[in-house]
């Protein structure tokens, strides 16, 4: 497989639904780099700017994670298993 996530770039910010898709996916692609820990906060921070500016990111969230990773690359969870644990209780 072809790793390019790490090459990629956000050119918007998180404050609306096309913004935190986009965030979200290049996350997804990362498929949490070099440290799930990191990847978490990084993650958390992204939400925390869609929250901030009034975006509900929970069927963003569940798009994407859909789409993401169910590998546990580093015994943290999957990608799929981070982004579905930032969606609100329901």
């Amino acid at each position: 497989m072809l790793d390019v996530g790490w090459a990629a770039l956000w050119s918007r910010p998180a404050d609306g639904a096309a913004g935190l898709r986009q965030r979200l996916i290049l996350f997804s692609m990362q498929d949490q780099g070099q440290d799930s820990r990191d990847a978490l906060l990084a993650l958390q921070g992204i939400c925390s700017e869609a929250a901030a500016a009034g975006v509900d990111a929970a069927p963003i969230l569940r798009e994407v994670a859909a789409l993401s990773s169910t590998g546990n690359k580093y015994g943290m969870g999957s990608t799929r298993d981070m982004l579905l644990s930032q969606c609100p209780a329901q």
